[in-house]
């Protein structure tokens, strides 16, 4: 899931050279042992085109030549993702208008996990969360304060 993650939101950093990204996890109720997740990546920058949306999710696919030209890579990271994606079961989407930015949406079923067979010490024990987040939107969305 780690890698899903990284690639989405690295590919939305890399075609939002000015706007933002936002990251949302949402898990639903477990329900025969298992728990919706969904994971959406959206971002303000350059946006595909609707009749290019599939192409890209394809090995060595880019929206068009330009963006290889403006952007560089191989057009590998989409395709990885969606094998990731469907080897765990799940899909992945996206939406997006072209020069107002994208909406990657992975949807996903995992095992539910029982935190009553938790040892009372773990890996994050003793750790702190922090956000950080300059866009005043998505600061409203989460609740955080700037400091």
């Amino acid at each position: 899931m780690r890698q899903i993650i990284i690639n989405l939101v690295g590919n939305a950093i890399k075609f939002t050279p000015e706007g933002s990204v936002a990251l949302l996890l949402t898990a639903g109720q477990a329900q025969d042992g298992q728990v919706p997740l969904s994971i959406s990546v959206t971002d303000t920058g350059i946006g595909v085109a609707e009749d290019k949306i599939q192409r890209i999710f394809e090995s060595f696919e880019q929206a068009d030549n330009s963006t290889k030209r403006s952007f560089g890579g191989t057009g590998l990271g989409l395709a990885i993702t969606r094998l990731l994606v469907e080897a765990m079961g799940g899909a992945i989407s996206a939406t997006s208008q072209e020069g107002k930015g994208s909406t990657f949406t992975v949807t996903l079923r995992l095992a539910a996990h029982d935190p009553a067979s938790d040892s009372t010490e773990n890996e994050t024990s003793g750790l702190r969360d922090l956000l950080s987040e300059a866009d005043e939107a998505t600061r409203s969305n989460t609740g955080t304060k700037a400091a």
